[in-house]
């Protein structure tokens, strides 16, 4: 299997994941060694620059970079993003949002949203090609992550675009189910998934908007969204508030005020974005600009507990879309089973500390870099969909008609179309079901207790049902009896596996205590269901 890749494009950052045949994911880094490239493009006559370094020209050249794109690909955003949009003109042109980029010394450029959008996208496709050494003429295979609620017409036009830099685009999946992926909430190997129906906050703070959504993750792995919340409000309103903090600072000791310069201000939040990334891990951090205003250097330590400080009197604002997307489906934070943070604000350790208060009872689901979950749940489902694409499935696919995919792509997805019994008498007496609906392939373990005798032997009596959902009313499939011979200082479980083909099968995993060593005896038989 040829590497496939997950791909999300924020209005800040944009990054890129690889999976290649073993599953492993890795976020690339782009040339400067940077894991998240940020989503700003320059826009020149003979040239247009991606990342940092369009970034770092917005001092020279404000009026001709690009920023928050991704707001004004989405028609029912325009205002806000024409709001947002600090430097080139935006006006709208046959239902498309364009710039009109100010040069000076030549003619007016115009460029639409969809062309940033297409640059971006190819910059991400040269940081692909160069890590996996890749020809220019080889096509690379992505799964992209969009918004909730876009309309057909906004999701043709992104694609489109995406198509033009050079991807080949397997499928779209929405932000929300990225983080789902990414955590492998719905491997059916996973022994997270529920028995019963659990409920999941997914709450994303980004640089310009923030979105919480209740998803509802039911036995087997199926999952449904519950409610969804935005805001226009994002981390932006946290770094104005520090950088006025911080021209305040130097007029205070100066009795200059950079807030009367532009192009001071622009280097002035440069640096207290970088000041706050450091925050992130340190306690303290100096700030040292020079000639910021005047001709005046600044310097000036600053503490993570000023940082804190600011933000504390922001929490109303940043917690706004959760309490209105537990308000709309009437619950509470106890009602919440699992809480997913993810963007790059999340970085803030007291930003994190404020929401697991909030969320007391709930487990928190971190491990995952914050401004990289997006492309690892995308990179994740890229692999799912070429593992699959290689298997026969003779299972039965279901289509939900949950609101999941009612706002995003429609997904066929092999599951048991009966409820499977096994029931263990003999040496051990269990009972345990597969779920109807349940996702394969999947493994169940029995462990059992560990012999104290220098041999023994076990026999086992195993028999398969299946039966219809909410009866009681079983049909017996198959009955079958074999013995297993138990060692000293040997851990024992039964292994029932049901894989793509369809096929259950029943081995016992060995394990010797002092080396922990593992050793797979198959009980020579396979039963066809």
């Amino acid at each position: 299997m040829k590497p496939v890749f997950g791909i999300y494009v924020g209005n800040s950052n944009a990054s890129v994941a690889v999976c290649k045949e073993d599953g492993k994911i890795e976020v690339i880094s782009n040339e400067l060694g940077e894991r998240v490239t940020p989503a700003v493009v320059s826009i020149a006559v003979k040239e247009q620059l991606v990342g940092s370094v369009a970034k770092a020209s917005m001092l020279s050249k404000s009026s001709s970079v690009i920023t928050n794109n991704k707001l004004l690909l989405i028609k029912a955003l325009y205002e806000e993003g024409k709001n947002k949009s600090k430097n080139p003109d935006v006006f709208i042109k046959d239902g498309v949002s364009h710039y009109k980029i100010n040069l000076i010394g030549d003619a007016d450029l115009i460029n639409n949203a969809g062309k940033v959008n297409t640059l971006i996208y190819r910059k991400l496709l040269d940081i692909a090609k160069s890590a996996i050494h890749a020809k220019d003429k080889d096509t690379l295979n992505c799964v992209v992550v969009l918004p909730l609620g876009l309309e057909e017409s906004d999701v043709q036009y992104i694609l489109q675009s995406i198509v033009i830099s050079g991807w080949n685009v397997l499928q779209t999946i929405r932000e929300p189910n990225a983080p789902i992926l990414a955590y492998n909430l719905l491997d059916s190997t996973n022994k997270s998934i529920p028995k019963t129906t659990e409920n999941i906050l997914v709450y994303r703070l980004g640089g310009v908007s923030s979105h919480a959504t209740l998803l509802e993750l039911l036995p087997g792995g199926m999952l449904s969204i519950l409610e969804s919340s935005y805001s226009n409000e994002g981390a932006y309103k946290l770094i104005d508030s520090f950088v006025s903090y911080l021209a305040n600072e130097f007029y205070k000791k100066y009795k200059l005020d950079p807030q009367e310069s532009p192009k001071s201000m622009v280097k002035l939040r440069q640096h207290a974005e970088t000041c706050m990334h450091s925050l992130s891990n340190l306690c303290n951090t100096n700030i040292f600009i020079e000639s910021l205003y005047e001709g005046v250097d600044f310097h000036l330590s600053v503490s993570r507990a000023r940082i804190e400080t600011i933000l504390m009197n922001l929490m109303t604002t940043f917690m706004k879309p959760i309490n209105e997307a537990l308000k709309k489906t009437a619950m509470n934070e106890s009602d919440i089973h699992k809480v997913i943070l993810c963007g790059g604000p999340m970085k803030i350790p007291k930003l994190r500390a404020c929401i697991k208060q909030q969320f007391k009872i709930s487990e928190i689901i971190e491990g995952l870099p914050f401004d990289e979950i997006m492309a690892i749940g995308a990179a994740k489902q890229a692999w799912y969909l070429e593992k699959f694409s290689q298997i026969n499935l003779k299972c039965t696919e279901i289509t939900s008609d949950s609101k999941v995919l009612k706002i995003g792509t429609l997904l066929k997805i092999p599951v048991l179309k009966e409820v499977v019994v096994v029931v263990v008498t003999g040496y051990l007496e269990d009972e345990f079901e597969m779920e109807l609906n349940s996702l394969i392939p999947q493994t169940v373990k029995i462990f059992l207790a560990s012999s104290d005798k220098t041999q023994e032997v076990g026999k086992f009596n195993f028999e398969i049902f299946t039966k219809e959902k909410n009866t009681v009313l079983k049909k017996s499939l198959v009955k079958l009896e074999t013995c297993l011979e138990f060692v000293k200082d040997f851990e024992y479980a039964l292994c029932i596996l049901f894989d793509e083909k369809k096929e259950l099968e029943i081995c016992a995993e060995i394990m010797d205590k002092n080396t922990q060593n593992i050793m797979v005896k198959r009980m020579n038989f396979k039963i066809i269901i």
